[in-house]
């Protein structure tokens, strides 16, 4: 999806309960230990309630961290902060580099969560709002998955009625960015 696409789905979708959205990335981390690359993703600020993820140390992103601000926040795997950070409680708040930008560190992620992609599990997240491109992004800019939570007593199948009919719609509106779109295959 595009981010425009992603906020049209989020609006329009009744049958879900809520809409995130993530695209992956990958930063440098450097810190007095050294530089080390690492995977991760861009993610809206409703990411971890969508999936049920909770923080085993300080808190996941939040609905209020879609807003840009000066102090932008960071989640990080459990297993960064064995490796990082020596499972030290007290990091919640540090800063946290990345790229030459810094970020604070506000949790960590249960040991048990992976992410949503087959391979290497990814070791931070953050707030979609920390890259403003994402805010102006174009339509045709298609790097971003959504992932959604159904609302009780909706099937996969209605959600997936109502999702196809409201990516037709945008298709008729915006025919140079979207046609075409419902071409490519959907995973419920």
């Amino acid at each position: 999806s595009s981010y425009p696409d992603f906020i049209d789905f989020r609006n329009q979708a009744d049958s879900l309960e809520s809409l995130a959205a993530y695209e992956q990335t990958v930063r440098n981390l450097s810190d007095d230990l050294g530089a080390e690359r690492l995977r991760g993703f861009y993610v809206t600020g409703n990411y971890f309630d969508v999936l049920g993820i909770k923080a085993v140390v300080g808190r996941t992103l939040q609905a209020s961290d879609d807003t840009p601000s000066e102090a932008q926040p960071i989640v990080i795997s459990y297993g960064l902060w064995q490796r990082r950070f020596s499972s030290d409680q007290n990091v919640i708040g540090q800063p946290l580099k990345l790229n030459s930008k810094i970020y604070t560190l506000v949790g960590v992620v249960e040991p048990s969560f992976r992410g949503l992609r087959l391979g290497l599990p990814p070791e931070f997240w953050l707030p979609m709002s920390a890259d403003p491109s994402y805010a102006s992004g174009a339509r045709g800019d298609r790097g971003i998955e959504l992932v959604g939570r159904l609302k009780p007593n909706v099937s996969v199948a209605q959600a997936q009625s109502e999702l196809t009919t409201i990516a037709a719609r945008l298709a008729e509106a915006y025919p140079q960015s979207n046609l075409g779109t419902l071409d490519r295959p959907n995973e419920p």
